[in-house]
């Protein structure tokens, strides 16, 4: 029987997620603490997190201590804006070498009232690694924009070591403009140029858009209103882009590797939904024209106060670090007002697998209110997360040392669905944990098994939700009440050795088979709930 459930296909489900703070805001005097923060950057194998703020401040967490002295104070050139500031960082792939970090910001002449958004490089100050030099800072690009709104919030060197950036319209609501289908503006674009070639830039001479007479040669990707935050698969080099709605659909957006010159239908199309073009010319295609392409995942946008109450999805990192084996090669998103936090990946076929994760912060200072203005990797590949809320936190994604309930039982011959509890501890070092199932027939034989993966796969009276080669634990009889008890000892086989053995940081799915004749689809077994456990030292 067992050998039939190895052969079912594997379908996860989403054990918790659980965040931990890099810094204590309680320690830090309230005029010291992160301000309007915008984005989070960090430079491969330094253990410094750096975050922009709206008032021009590049600040820098290390060692669980954000520290008083900016990395750059950029006031002097960068006016505070409600809707603008200073909006994002990212260093060169050479910082090591040439000590290169870009900043975007926007910019507003104050006697002109011209708007713009401006790509500016600095350069780290030579005694101090802590400091930038305020006198290196210098233009490369200034895109002027209709308002300082929707202007884009992140860019990145590539895979292909060229500078992306991702741009909004710059448009307001309820009637856009049309600046995402100008092709003659870069306004609403992911653009991608040569920093390295030449100054200020060089265009990359395989841009889709090459010699097209009336489109700007920068462009790759068009038809997008507010790419706030976007990344790109750090394994695969496929484009992920969190694309903030209007007034119904909040979009992620994807490009695979290589693919330049994709069309994302805004404002012809929100989402799946025809939305409004009357400030475009005649010449755009219509909404549901084949030229656009869908997007990857969408859900409702609700209005603040709606039951639904969706308002702007905050792109996302795709996650290969070392703390959640089981998040790796997942797209993450959230969304900023709901607390809701989703994985996509693509699948072979081309569809795109969407599942919410449950997600959990520690404190302080605010274990229930969160809201997620940005995603971000440290630099050993961990998942940052700009909780916004609560007081501006950088927080930390971590291995969850604790027992999740991950699948639940079906009715049985008793009329319930049986339960599995984990108990003792999930320490590898105390050695004392047991699983409890309960409601189970009386005196039915139980059988504990774990596996590597969460699967969810309906089989006889209920569903298989562990994957992976099983490991078989031992055999119990259920007492008069319907309670098994199984104490294990990671000492032993099968935790001890093999492809069952137990290690630190290591993730399992635990479930019981049980004997249940005469159960509701009279079949002779059953499968209680699972339990997925994260072993700590």
């Amino acid at each position: 029987m067992l050998a039939t459930f190895l052969a079912l296909a594997v379908a996860q489900s989403s054990p918790t997620l659980f965040f931990e703070p890099t810094f204590d805001p309680t320690t830090v005097a309230v005029a010291d603490r992160l301000r309007s923060p915008t984005d989070i950057a960090a430079i491969p194998g330094d253990d410094r997190i750096f975050v922009t703020q709206q008032d021009a401040k590049i600040r820098i967490i290390r060692d669980g201590e954000l520290l008083q002295q900016p990395f750059a104070d950029l006031a002097f050139q960068i006016p505070f804006d409600a809707n603008g500031g200073l909006l994002a960082l990212t260093f060169h792939p050479s910082f090591d070498v040439n000590g290169f970090a870009y900043i975007w910001y926007a910019d507003r002449d104050l006697n002109t009232q011209r708007r713009s958004t401006v790509l500016a490089r600095i350069t780290v100050d030579s005694s101090d690694p802590d400091l930038a030099d305020l006198t290196s800072l210098v233009e490369i690009l200034r895109v002027p924009v209709d308002s300082l709104i929707h202007l884009g919030g992140r860019m990145a060197f590539g895979p292909d070591g060229m500078l992306w950036i991702g741009i909004g319209d710059g448009g307001g609501a309820p009637v856009p403009g049309c600046s995402s289908q100008d092709m003659t503006r870069l306004a609403g674009k992911m653009i991608r140029i040569d920093v390295d070639a030449g100054f200020p830039y060089v265009v990359p001479p395989d841009n889709p858009f090459i010699g097209v007479p009336g489109v700007a040669p920068e462009i790759v990707h068009s038809g997008l209103r507010h790419p706030w935050k976007w990344t790109f698969d750090g394994a695969t080099g496929d484009l992920w882009i969190g694309e903030i709605g209007s007034l119904y659909r909040e979009e992620v957006n994807f490009a695979p590797a290589g693919v330049f010159g994709l069309n994302y239908g805004w404002p012809a199309e929100e989402g799946s939904l025809c939305f409004d073009v009357s400030a475009c010319s005649a010449s755009i295609p219509a909404c549901g024209d084949s030229s656009y392409t869908a997007p990857a995942f969408e859900y409702p946008h609700g209005a603040f106060g709606d039951p639904e109450g969706e308002c702007a999805v905050t792109g996302g990192e795709v996650y290969y670090g070392s703390a959640v084996p089981w998040l790796v090669g997942w797209y993450l998103c959230a969304d900023l007002c709901t607390n809701q936090m989703w994985r996509i990946r693509r699948t072979p076929l081309g569809t795109f697998e969407v599942r919410e994760l449950p997600v959990v912060f520690e404190s302080p200072p605010s274990p229930g209110a969160w809201s997620s203005l940005s995603f971000g990797i440290d630099g050993f590949g961990e998942l940052l997360f700009l909780d916004f809320a609560s007081f501006g936190m950088v927080r930390r994604l971590r291995g969850a040392c604790t027992a999740v309930t991950t699948c639940d039982g079906a009715p049985n011959a008793a009329g319930t669905a049986a339960e599995i509890r984990w108990g003792g501890s999930t320490s590898l070092e105390a050695n004392d944990a047991l699983v409890i199932v309960t409601d189970l027939p009386a005196s039915s034989p139980t059988l504990l098994f774990y596996g590597p993966l969460t699967d969810l796969i309906a089989v006889g009276n209920g569903s298989l939700c562990v994957g992976g080669p099983l490991s078989r634990v031992s055999v119990d009889v259920a007492d008069g009440t319907g309670r098994s008890q199984f104490d294990l000892d990671f000492t032993a086989p099968p935790f001890s050795v093999g492809p069952g053995e137990i290690e630190l940081g290591s993730t399992w799915t635990f479930q019981a088979w049980y004997r249940d004749i005469g159960g509701p689809l009279g079949s002779t077994y059953n499968f209680s709930g699972a339990t997925t456990v994260t072993f700590c030292p």
